[in-house]
């Protein structure tokens, strides 16, 4: 693991007139793992699409015995498409669909994969976990942008829209790959572009993909650091150091790791008890030699002059008098 930039305060900029940088580092990549299986999150889709599929190809004929008319025979366009499309063309998703009516397979191709991959993509915006909504929203866009113009000329048909979605349900198999890739590519793009800087001055971050964020936080608005360190982050030598302007909002919240959980691209539950965001953007998330840059903020909020000083020295006052 390659050393962070970690200078003295005698240490000068490229730029005449900056403050010296004491500290400067990245997130490590392995403090983004959590984000990196979330990539893949489109494949496993996929697998479980294929096992609803196999579900509801099993339940359709048992409930088309109790009820008849629910599978009414397909028109004689509808089973030419059925033929063209279905069988090879489906892959793992393919369903024997031969004795379905046209709107039976409707339902079970919009169940699966649209509605799955739609769900998924509202829970992970509810979540704010950008990996898990962006890489549905790819494959369905993709699928669904390739299957018009597949599907031929378009009609306001109901052969026409069986066609449409079986294209979808063939082709949300190779772009599910294909999303998964870009999104683990964006995630770490994203993690390359994100900068911590430690000066005398003020804590800054810097970074992003889409929309560039930069961040400068004084010493004097930070009231505490607050440093957290998990296993793998202990055997790797990086961890997270939230630097708090304030001292006890949120703090104690019973299931805090659901609050947690939904704010702005946390890595996971168990990081809510106090409140703080996790973001990359947020705090010097995931950075290599935390303890370095925990105690360069500590040392800089207890300069002579600063607020925390000032205070500490009223207090020792209060006590002399008493």
């Amino acid at each position: 693991m390659p050393e962070p930039d970690v200078m003295g305060g005698s240490a000068v900029t490229g730029t005449a007139g900056d403050p010296p940088v004491l500290f400067s580092a990245r997130p490590e990549p392995m403090s983004f793992l959590f984000r990196y299986l979330l990539s893949f999150t489109p494949v496993v889709l996929l697998i479980f699409c294929a096992r609803v599929r196999g579900i509801l190809d099993s339940m359709v004929p048992a409930t088309s015995r109790l009820i008849p008319s629910f599978t009414p025979a397909p028109s004689a366009v509808a089973s030419n498409v059925s033929s063209a499309a279905m069988g090879q063309y489906l892959g793992i998703m393919g369903i024997s669909t031969a004795g379905f009516g046209d709107v039976t397979t409707i339902m079970i191709l919009l169940i699966t994969p649209v509605s799955i991959f739609v769900l998924a993509a509202v829970i992970g915006g509810s979540l704010r976990q950008t990996a898990v909504w962006a890489g549905a929203v790819l494959t369905l866009v993709l699928s669904s942008g390739a299957g018009f113009v597949l599907a031929g000329s378009f009609s306001f048909s109901i052969p026409y829209f069986v066609q449409f979605l079986q294209w979808i349900a063939f082709l949300v198999q190779p772009f599910s790959v294909l999303a998964s890739v870009l999104v683990l590519w964006g995630t770490e793009k994203f993690r390359r572009s994100i900068r911590y800087t430690i000066r005398p001055d003020a804590v800054r971050i810097h970074g992003g993909l889409l929309t560039h964020v930069e961040q400068t936080i004084p010493h004097y608005r930070i009231a505490r650091v607050i440093f957290e360190q998990d296993l793998i982050g202990a055997r790797f030598n990086y961890g997270t150091v939230i630097p708090r302007s304030t001292a006890s909002d949120k703090e104690a919240i019973p299931f805090g790791w659901l609050i947690a959980l939904g704010q702005n691209d946390n890595a996971g539950p168990g990081t809510g008890s106090t409140g703080a965001s996790r973001g990359p953007l947020d705090c010097l998330f995931g950075i290599p030699y935390p303890e370095t840059a925990r105690q360069i903020i500590e040392k800089m909020m207890e300069r002579p002059g600063s607020p925390q000083s000032i205070d500490r020295q009223d207090d020792q006052k209060v006590v002399t008098a008493h």
